[in-house]
């Protein structure tokens, strides 16, 4: 029976999720570049200027001076302005250049690394691999490797990675990840055992040296008892 790989639930949640949260939190960094930081710079520079105003003609009251209508108008209004933006006494601030690049654009930046996330997962999810029953590997883009076409596999990363590259005749190599395909390890281990079978199972799992020396070595035989020619 035919063995083929679809993506595993694990690789889809993991994509999805990280091009979700980055879409959410690139929105959220335009929200605050364009509306919150600039309404926080805005409230900040008016309570400064409504300050100044209050503290330069309260100051000419204190000198003696007497103001005029116009000036007791802006000192009212520069009053109301001071209590409307610091109801509880809190000065508020502008935000810092820091504040600008990190919940700002360094938030937006999030977006393109949503998109790539995105795209990487709808590549994925096209691409597929199918071993026939007589060895003959299926690759994405419609190429196909026949037993005869594959000169060996490497296993080096997969006990590390569970990522394998089968080898073509003419060196060309097809990375198999079994974090991203599932049942990628019954192709893997299929091609290994069938080409190492002193060294893996079908199952994609190494060979342990007692079940080699147990599958592949007779056991020794047991040495013949002494006789005792002390006896009578």
């Amino acid at each position: 029976m035919a063995i083929k790989t679809r993506l595993t639930p694990s690789y889809s949640i993991r994509m999805i999720l990280i091009a979700a949260l980055s879409f959410v939190f690139g929105i959220w960094g335009i929200y605050d570049a364009q509306y919150r930081l600039p309404a926080l710079e805005k409230r900040a520079n008016d309570y400064q200027a409504a300050q100044q105003t209050f503290d330069e003609l309260k100051a000419k009251e204190t000198r003696g001076q007497r103001l005029n209508a116009d000036e007791r108008a802006a000192k009212a209004a520069a009053y109301d302005t001071i209590n409307e933006l610091s109801p509880n006494g809190e000065v508020p601030e502008a935000p810092s250049k820091w504040d600008k690049i990190l919940w700002g654009w360094m938030f937006v930046a999030c977006i393109p690394i949503g998109i790539w996330y995105l795209i990487a997962y709808l590549r994925q999810k096209k691409l597929s691999y199918t071993l026939d029953d007589d060895g003959t590997l299926h690759l994405p883009g419609g190429r196909s490797w026949t037993r005869s076409d594959i000169a060996s596999i490497d296993m080096s990363n997969w006990m590390r990675k569970s990522v394998a590259e089968v080898v073509h005749q003419d060196g060309t190599r097809e990375k198999l990840d079994d974090f991203i395909h599932k049942d990628t390890y019954k192709i893997v281990g299929t091609i290994a055992h069938e080409r190492f079978p002193d060294q893996w199972h079908a199952d994609a799992k190494p060979v342990k040296d007692d079940e080699t020396v147990s599958v592949g070595t007779p056991a020794p035989a047991e040495a013949p008892a002494l006789k005792d020619e002390t006896a009578a």
